[in-house]
């Protein structure tokens, strides 16, 4: 194998030292360096063989680290499916056209999982696992209040909303809407765009008053239109909830 064939010539006018490269091989490459006091130019630089392999070495490793990094992000799927959940609330005033406020209990089993609503990636799920939901939920307002924290929590999801509004209201019944971002704990999921429906209902037999509340939750990838899921499943809690009210005014 060839070795460096190298030629120095000093300049005393200029004050350059010239390394010029005779041979060169496929394993080496040569360098031209020249310069005057601090102004250097370099068109390649010298490396040995044995150099040249360190830098393959590290920059396949290098290389191997950001495909593994990629690989793995690439892994991570959109959240889907939907989850309903009911339970009891306290509105601070019986009026709920009035009332400012409507506060969840997250002691104890309160707020749980509807049987049958979880779908998709919520599928694993039981119906009557509890839900931490956001109290107080501010309503009723000129403007929009929206919680500073996830509307509800439960086995690793939640939904924070970046949306929310009234579709209905009046003394005995509330409907909300919004939308948001669904995440979750495990880092198979991606942060996915996702809807909160809601109704609340406040029915009252006798001089005793029951709050309950129905809502659901979609996920829905971006891209990929809900067909209609939230319009229907605010349709089917409102005809549920008046239902309630009915039964509980006879008795």
């Amino acid at each position: 194998m060839k070795r460096w064939g190298l030629l120095e010539n000093w300049n005393p006018k200029t004050g350059c030292i010239c390394i010029k490269v005779r041979h060169i091989t496929i394993h080496e490459w040569g360098v031209y360096l020249s310069g005057t006091g601090n102004a250097i130019q370099s068109r390649t630089v010298l490396r040995t063989t044995k150099n040249m392999k360190s830098v393959i070495l590290k920059s396949v490793s290098s290389l191997g680290l950001v495909l593994a990094l990629n690989s793995a992000t690439a892994l991570a799927v959109p959240i889907s499916g939907a989850i309903g959940f009911t339970g009891p609330y306290v509105a601070n005033n019986s009026d709920l056209t009035a009332a400012t406020q409507i506060t969840f209990s997250n002691s104890g089993v309160t707020q749980i999982v509807t049987d049958g609503s979880a779908s998709g990636s919520f599928a694993g799920i039981a119906a009557g696992t509890p839900v931490t939901m956001f109290t107080p939920l501010i309503i009723n307002q000129p403007g929009v209040v929206l919680p500073n924290g996830p509307i509800w929590s439960v086995a690793g999801f939640s939904l924070t909303l970046s949306s929310l509004g009234e579709v209905f209201n009046n003394s005995n019944i509330l409907a909300l809407q919004g939308a948001g971002s669904i995440t979750s704990t495990n880092p198979a999921f991606d942060a996915t765009p996702g809807t909160w429906v809601a109704t609340f209902n406040n029915a009252t037999s006798g001089t005793i008053t029951n709050f309950t509340f129905s809502a659901s939750s979609a996920a829905n990838p971006a891209g990929v239109p809900d067909g209609g899921s939230t319009a229907a499943l605010l349709g089917l809690a409102l005809v549920s909830l008046g239902s309630v009210s009915r039964r509980l005014t006879k008795n």
